[in-house]
């Protein structure tokens, strides 16, 4: 049983790696004649599609995409998997639960690690720097409270613009320095880090 899950996802990866330009077209080609059990796994139809398909016309890559997302990889499918790639690749742990208290714990578990990928839609790339040390996110010395913390710094992005900050809540909130702001972006990491990914605006 376990093996042929195994097996069902190994399958249908070649299309999230594929839309990831982690393969070529020409290595997704080979992998979908050598993969007739996909049939079972996409449908007839859409496996026909594929078999027939002319990989080396104009703009074969940018429809065979456009069909991938629009019949066989939901949008946020591909974002869990990109997700729980990233993270797999950066070896970066985040807890399902309490990150904040994890943080607390474990401030030095972001390793000043850098985690970047393309967008899903506008393919813009984004690096998110994560700090070496989670501490309270103050803007000024006066706004230290060792027992009143509203955020911890979990890292930035854009240039080290934008601040992505954890609630006791585990909510995620962008925080500006420059217009002094805070904004709510998601209910939790793995949220905020899919948005980013699937280019969903807050």
């Amino acid at each position: 049983m376990k093996r042929k899950l195994k097996t069902k996802i190994e399958m249908i990866d070649i299309f999230h790696k594929l839309i990831d330009n982690e393969i070529s077209l020409s290595e997704f080609e080979e992998m979908i004649y050598k993969n007739s059990q996909l049939e079972n796994e996409i449908g007839e139809d859409n496996y026909l599609f594929f078999l027939q398909f002319n990989y080396k016309k104009e703009n074969a890559e940018i429809e065979i995409r456009e069909f991938i997302v629009k019949h066989i990889v939901k949008e946020n499918d591909f974002g869990n998997w990109k997700f729980n790639r990233l993270l797999e690749l950066d070896g970066i742990y985040f807890p399902n639960e309490n990150l904040f208290g994890y943080a607390k714990q474990n401030p030095d578990f972001l390793n000043g690690k850098k985690t970047e990928f393309r967008q899903f839609w506008d393919d813009k790339k984004i690096e998110i720097f994560w700090t070496n040390r989670v501490s309270q996110f103050v803007r000024h010395i006066s706004e230290i409270a060792k027992n009143n913390e509203k955020y911890l710094y979990l890292g930035t992005y854009e240039n080290s613009y934008i601040h992505l900050v954890v609630n006791q809540n585990d909510e995620i909130y962008l925080a500006y320095d420059v217009i002094n702001e805070e904004v709510f972006f998601a209910k939790n990491i793995k949220e905020a880090i899919i948005k980013l990914i699937l280019d969903k605006e807050h």
